[in-house]
């Protein structure tokens, strides 16, 4: 939760989007001043940012509801729940859904994919949407329990990480099952013309598989890891990393391109094109900015003092007059914002002007609401 988003509405104008387990939001920020433009309330913890298209947000809560919201307004287009209408459990203390969404909301063509359910032996469903108007095209029970977010390729997979077991792959058009991909686990999951990523799982390693239907394991150390246009970075807390993604897939131990010390692992996006490429690597309160195809420290930002430790990353490029822009939450329930500039003298990014926007409530108080609203009932 708390990861942000930049998405476009339908007329062009950037959005951070904030999808929230603390409150059960999902709000929209204006990127240019920190305004709240708008806010969706629903019934449970939001676990996923969300998946967004042609200026629409598809998104899953723990009340066990998959909605469709306008980016541009708010306003919700569709909701359908995945499981079926039971009262609601106690889930780590809040009301759920006894078949909550606990994966993010892929779109897959003309459908939109997520799961609902904890125990296969409580019903976990697997479920594929009309993104239209949120009809169910299929619906499959399942004896896993997927956890994370989902990926969708152009040859109609869908890959589904299952927390502390092996991720796997469905077919998006009927749901059927294709095939495990061997795992320690892990929810992360990443997906590339190449490849496909998974972890961290126990271990603090991230695997990749280059063959997805006759996959081979290969172990990077390290807790991050970003890919692209042929190179693999990996950040484990004491070096950042750059791998050859061709070499490593065909074994070679020559593989790794540079490595250079760097101490930060708690976030790490890759952003820019092909002749002016970065890796932002996060760590507490600092921001570097590393050259993608040699390892320079080119750039710094830091998060003012007190506003928290960054947790995650989000970049955009340029749309029209619209500049790109850096984002970043803290697990002090913060946002905030730089601006990008081609001014030498102020650097690659540049803070707004405005005052970081403060997400969430303090647990006491979201305890009270709920204390109140089950004496209600």
């Amino acid at each position: 939760a708390n990861v942000p988003l930049i998405a476009p509405d339908k007329d062009g104008q950037l959005h951070v989007l904030i999808a929230s387990s603390t409150d059960d939001q999902l709000v929209s920020i204006d990127p240019r001043h920190g305004k709240v433009l708008w806010q969706v309330d629903t019934g449970g913890p939001i676990r996923f940012a969300p998946s967004t298209e042609n200026g629409i947000a598809f998104f899953g809560a723990d009340d066990g509801w998959v909605r469709a919201v306008e980016i541009g307004t708010g306003n919700l287009l569709w909701k359908t729940r995945l499981g079926p209408s039971l009262p609601q459990i106690i889930g780590n203390q809040r009301l759920i859904s006894p078949h909550p969404i606990r994966t993010s909301v892929v779109v897959a063509n003309e459908i939109v994919v997520a799961h609902a359910g904890l125990f296969p032996s409580q019903g976990v469903y697997s479920v594929a949407l009309d993104k239209k108007n949120g009809d169910v095209v299929w619906r499959r029970r399942l004896q896993k329990s997927p956890q994370g977010y989902l990926l969708a390729n152009k040859e109609d997979r869908v890959f589904v990480p299952t927390g502390r077991s092996s991720p796997y792959a469905v077919e998006a058009g009927s749901g059927k099952y294709l095939y495990d991909l061997p795992s320690p686990g892990g929810s992360f999951c990443m997906l590339t013309p190449n490849a496909f990523f998974t972890g961290p799982g126990n271990l603090p390693e991230v695997h990749g598989y280059g063959q997805l239907n006759r996959a081979k394991m290969l172990t990077f150390r390290g807790r991050q890891v970003a890919a692209g246009r042929g190179l693999i970075w990996t950040a484990n807390g004491s070096k950042l990393a750059c791998h050859n993604m061709q070499q490593v897939m065909a074994g070679q131990q020559d593989a790794v391109q540079w490595s250079v010390d760097c101490h930060s692992k708690n976030a790490m996006i890759v952003a820019g094109d092909e002749d002016q490429q970065f890796v932002i690597v996060a760590g507490d309160r600092e921001i570097d900015f590393f050259s993608a195809r040699t390892g320079a420290r080119v750039f710094h930002v830091a998060v003012p003092e007190g506003l928290g430790n960054v947790v995650h990353l989000a970049v955009s490029e340029s749309i029209g007059d619209q500049s790109e822009i850096l984002v970043c939450s803290t697990d002090r329930g913060r946002v905030l914002c730089w601006k990008g500039t081609d001014d030498p003298a102020e650097g690659h990014f540049a803070a707004l002007a405005v005052p970081e926007f403060k997400h969430g409530v303090q647990r006491n108080e979201r305890m009270n609401h709920l204390g109140d609203q089950a004496l209600k009932s």
